[in-house]
């Protein structure tokens, strides 16, 4: 009952700060009810405001976060995302399954944790239980189930690592 009225008032608050609002609130908008609702955040963190998280008390925010457009933050489980790590537009970050061998299909959680230095491109899907290390890259529209090794490049369905990742310049 605390969840369901905790979510309830949530979702007054953020109602009218949703995919509509202009971008000025692309810091505070999505920031705001994030951090009143119980998310442990870092500095310099941004979060558009049309993201959309389950409940954001499971939510572990780095320093220098950037959460894009149109992210579904389904934090049935743990969702931990570390330091200077980017989610682009339209991710779908998944804790939580349901049981297909039960009539009932009991929701499951399932903890993710992404590492630092991570981009998740645009439209990738990551799957419950899954850990994507420091320094990997997930490409646009990939759909992640199992565990990607840290600085690799991940793609496809189901994503595979294909390619070191390396960061030159700087």
């Amino acid at each position: 009952v605390a969840v369901v009225g905790t979510s309830a008032v949530m979702l007054l608050m953020t109602g009218p700060i949703g995919p509509e609002s202009p971008a000025l609130f692309f810091g505070a908008g999505g920031f705001l009810p994030v951090v009143l609702f119980g998310a442990a955040v870092g500095v310099q963190v941004r979060v558009d405001p049309s993201c959309r998280i389950l409940a954001p008390w499971n939510l572990s925010l780095g320093d220098w976060v950037v959460i894009g457009r149109g992210v579904d933050l389904h934090t049935a489980g743990r969702i931990e995302i570390g330091d200077h790590s980017m989610i682009s537009q339209y991710c779908h970050v998944c804790a939580g399954t349901h049981d297909a061998t039960r009539a009932s299909l009991p929701l499951q959680a399932q903890d993710i944790h992404i590492g630092s230095s991570v981009w998740l491109c645009a439209g990738a899907f990551i799957g419950p239980g899954v850990t994507v290390h420091e320094g990997a890259l997930v490409a646009a529209r990939s759909v992640v189930f199992e565990d990607i090794p840290a600085w690799r490049t991940a793609l496809g369905n189901p994503a595979k690592p294909v390619f070191v990742r390396r960061i030159v310049g700087e």
